[in-house]
C-alpha cells in the first residue's frame, strides 16, 4: 500500500478496479459513469452509480464486491464515514483477497473517522465502541497482508486512542459517583502518578505551576499529539488488481 499521511475526510482510497470499454446499459456502465462522476469530484453520485453497477453486476457474473468497494471509497471522500463503513463491510465479502485485505483496512480507516466526530459531539462511549471495531478491522488486514506494517501502525495508534477516551469515561464516572464535585487532591494526585511516562514533565514540578510554565506544558503535549496524528497511514494508492471480467 501507497504510504501518504492520512487526513480524516481528505484520504484518496484506491478503487478495486477501473471498468472496461464502455458499454450500452448494465453493470459495466454504471461502473465507467460513476468512475467519471469520482474524478471530477462528484464523490455522492459516483457512490450511487457503483452501487447501481453493484446490483445489476450479479446477474452480469459479475463480482458485486468490487462495485461495492468503490462506493465506499467514494462515501469516505464525501465525508460520510458510517455509509462507508457499511459498504467497507460488504465488500469484505469478496472472494478476492487483496480486496478483501483493502476493504478491512479502509474500513478500520472509516470507524476511525465516525469515532473523531462522535469525541466531538461528546460521545465518548460511542467512540471507544467505535475505535474496538476499528481495531478489528485492522486486525483483520494484517491477516491479509501479514507484512505490511501499515495496518499495524494504524491499530497502534487507535489502541492508544481507545485507552486515552476509556480513561477519560472513568474521569467522568468518578466524577458521578462523588456528586459531580472534582475528586479529591489525593485522588488527583494518584492519577498524575498513573499519567503515561511519555507524557512531557511540567516545568517546576511538585510546585504550583505558573501560567507561562502552564502554556510551555500545553504546547509540547499538543505538538506531542500532532506527531502521533501524522504517523496515521492511509489506504492504498495503487488498484487492487482484481482479476474479474469487469
Amino acid at each position: 500500500m501507497k504510504r501518504v499521511l492520512f487526513a480524516i475526510l481528505g484520504a484518496l482510497a484506491a478503487f478495486a478496479l477501473s471498468a472496461g470499454p464502455a458499454v450500452s446499459g448494465g453493470a459495466r456502465r454504471a461502473m465507467d459513469e460513476g468512475s467519471v462522476l469520482f474524478a471530477a469530484g462528484s464523490y455522492t453520485a459516483a457512490s450511487g452509480k457503483f452501487e447501481e453497477a453493484a446490483t445489476l453486476a450479479g446477474g452480469e457474473g459479475l463480482e458485486p464486491e468490487a462495485a461495492r468497494y468503490n462506493a465506499a471509497v467514494s462515501l469516505l471522500k464525501a465525508g460520510k464515514a458510517p455509509e462507508a463503513v457499511t459498504a467497507f463491510t460488504q465488500a469484505q465479502r469478496s472472494a478476492d483477497p487483496g480486496l478483501r485485505g483493502r476493504a478491512h483496512y479502509n474500513r478500520g480507516i472509516a470507524l476511525v473517522a465516525v469515532a473523531e466526530a462522535q469525541e466531538k459531539r461528546g460521545d465518548v462511549q460511542g467512540a471507544v465502541v467505535s475505535l474496538g471495531q476499528a481495531l478489528e478491522a485492522y486486525e483483520g488486514a494484517m491477516l491479509v497482508a501479514a507484512k505490511d506494517e501499515d495496518p499495524k501502525v494504524n491499530h497502534e495508534l487507535a489502541a492508544r486512542k481507545k485507552a486515552q477516551l476509556e480513561e477519560r469515561a472513568g474521569d467522568r464516572e468518578e466524577q458521578k459517583g462523588s456528586g459531580g464535585q472534582p475528586p479529591p487532591p489525593a485522588q488527583v494526585r494518584a492519577k498524575e502518578r498513573r499519567q503515561d511516562a511519555s507524557q512531557p514533565a511540567a516545568p517546576g514540578s511538585g510546585k504550583e505551576m505558573k501560567p507561562d510554565e502552564a502554556r510551555t506544558m500545553l504546547d509540547a503535549m499538543r505538538q506531542q499529539e500532532m506527531s502521533q496524528r501524522s504517523r496515521i497511514r492511509p489506504p492504498g494508492g495503487e488498484s487492487a488488481g482484481v482479476d474479474k471480467a469487469w
